[in-house]
């Protein structure tokens, strides 16, 4: 049996059903007054969740395809076996859960990193993802990407141990593909700039590598080194789906069930509602096609709960092999070439929006992207020296073009 913490308080327990888990909330927990749900699939209840319920939440925890079966072989665990990699590697988890023995062989700390150490841990990361199996490293992180947790102390960057909370997700250069770090960096800046709500972001290196650094909106910093976990929830969670099937075409969610998620489950909607209009019209307009279900999230406890800040957004307008097919179809339009008027239409009556109104967001944030790439663009240029300049100028270029053209498709194709 695995018991599951939050700031030193047992939740519940696994306990492994081959080939999953089940999950049970403890007495005391459903006592208190202040307990949370876990999930919005999973509400507080005495009763044991089965493995059909418990496990696509508990295994969208975990990392995803190349990283997991990285992972698997370094902890020497099948990929399928949910119960025994978080086990290993749920000391920090996406949310506000520790999952197994709180302190895991002594009180949990952090190492602070030099910037030799630092580079170091970057180096590991594509045949160590998330440092799994080193002494003292219990982190998961969902997604891909490699990428590794650390908490930011005093302006340095430090290793958390055995449990303690990370504060910042760092994602490495990745070796296939052109600049990822000033991708996301001009995607991430560029969405704040005109107005969405996103993770703020900046860069860094150590050595040769590049690092793109995130910050966790579900961490909150208090006095001293104290960290503070906020629960949340991906969309894969929220609507009982595993990790395999985040994209729409492999069965999974589409953006009827995300804005259905937001209409359920959030105590601000509206709000709510208009920001992923904004994001779904941002995706289509720098080239994002892997807006999936795990890229979306909604943060359950803390001071703003509802629809989680933005995360993840990359161009894939300039990698070749690439699919320029969206992870959620727009309408029925799988590529922004396909998107008119009808489309965003269409779009606005699946998801309980209005039309005219959607049409003129999407002018407006569309020619505001196509206005804003380049300065922007300029801007990180000067502001990071390790940045790749002819880079963000060039995805600024393609990011411009594809927002013009969504901006002018949406003024055709007007119902008769």
């Amino acid at each position: 049996m695995l018991r599951i913490f939050s700031e030193g308080r047992a939740v519940g327990s696994l306990e492994s059903a081959p080939p999953g888990v089940t999950f049970r909330y403890a007495r005391p927990w459903l006592n208190g007054g202040d307990a949370f749900a876990i999930s919005t699939t999973m509400p507080l209840q005495a009763d044991v969740y089965p493995p059909e319920a418990a496990t696509p939440w508990f295994a969208n925890l975990l990392p995803e395809d190349q990283q997991l079966e990285a992972v698997g072989r370094v902890l020497g665990r099948s990929t399928a076996d949910v119960y025994g990699l978080l086990e290993q590697i749920g000391g920090d988890t996406a949310g506000a859960l520790t999952i197994g023995t709180q302190q895991r062989g002594g009180k949990a700390g952090y190492r602070t990193l030099s910037s030799t150490e630092l580079a170091e841990v970057i180096d590991q990361l594509p045949a160590r993802p998330l440092l799994a199996g080193t002494a003292g490293v219990t982190m998961s992180l969902a997604g891909a990407q490699a990428k590794i947790a650390l908490a930011k102390l005093d302006g340095d960057l430090a290793l958390p141990l055995r449990g303690a909370a990370s504060t910042h997700i760092l994602k490495r250069s990745s070796g296939r593909m052109y600049a990822t770090v000033e991708n996301e960096l001009l995607c991430m800046t560029l969405a704040a700039e005109v107005g969405l709500e996103v993770a703020p972001v900046t860069m860094g290196s150590a050595g040769v590598q590049k690092y793109l650094l995130v910050e966790r909106y579900d961490r909150h910093r208090r006095a001293g080194h104290a960290v503070t976990r906020n629960h949340q929830e991906d969309f894969c969670q929220a609507l009982g789906f595993y990790p395999s099937q985040k994209y729409e075409a492999k069965k999974g969610p589409n953006h009827q069930d995300v804005f259905g998620v937001i209409d359920a489950h959030s105590p601000r909607r509206v709000r709510d509602r208009l920001e992923m209009l904004g994001r779904v019209i941002f995706a289509c307009c720098i080239g994002d096609t892997d807006r999936h279900g795990k890229n979306h999230s909604m943060l359950l406890t803390g001071g703003r709960q509802g629809l989680s800040p933005g995360y993840d957004f990359m161009s894939a307008l300039l990698y070749e092999g690439f699919t320029l097919n969206f992870a959620m179809k727009v309408g029925g339009g799988n590529r922004a070439e396909q998107l008119r008027q009808l489309q965003w239409r269409r779009f606005a009556e699946e998801t309980k929006l209005a039309p005219a109104a959607t049409v003129a967001r999407v002018e407006e944030l569309a020619t505001a992207v196509a206005a804003q790439a380049s300065p922007v663009a300029a801007r990180l240029a000067d502001t990071f020296a390790a940045a790749d300049r002819e880079a963000l100028r060039t995805f600024a270029e393609h990011i411009a073009v594809c927002a013009r053209s969504v901006a002018a498709n949406c003024r055709r194709g007007a119902p008769g």
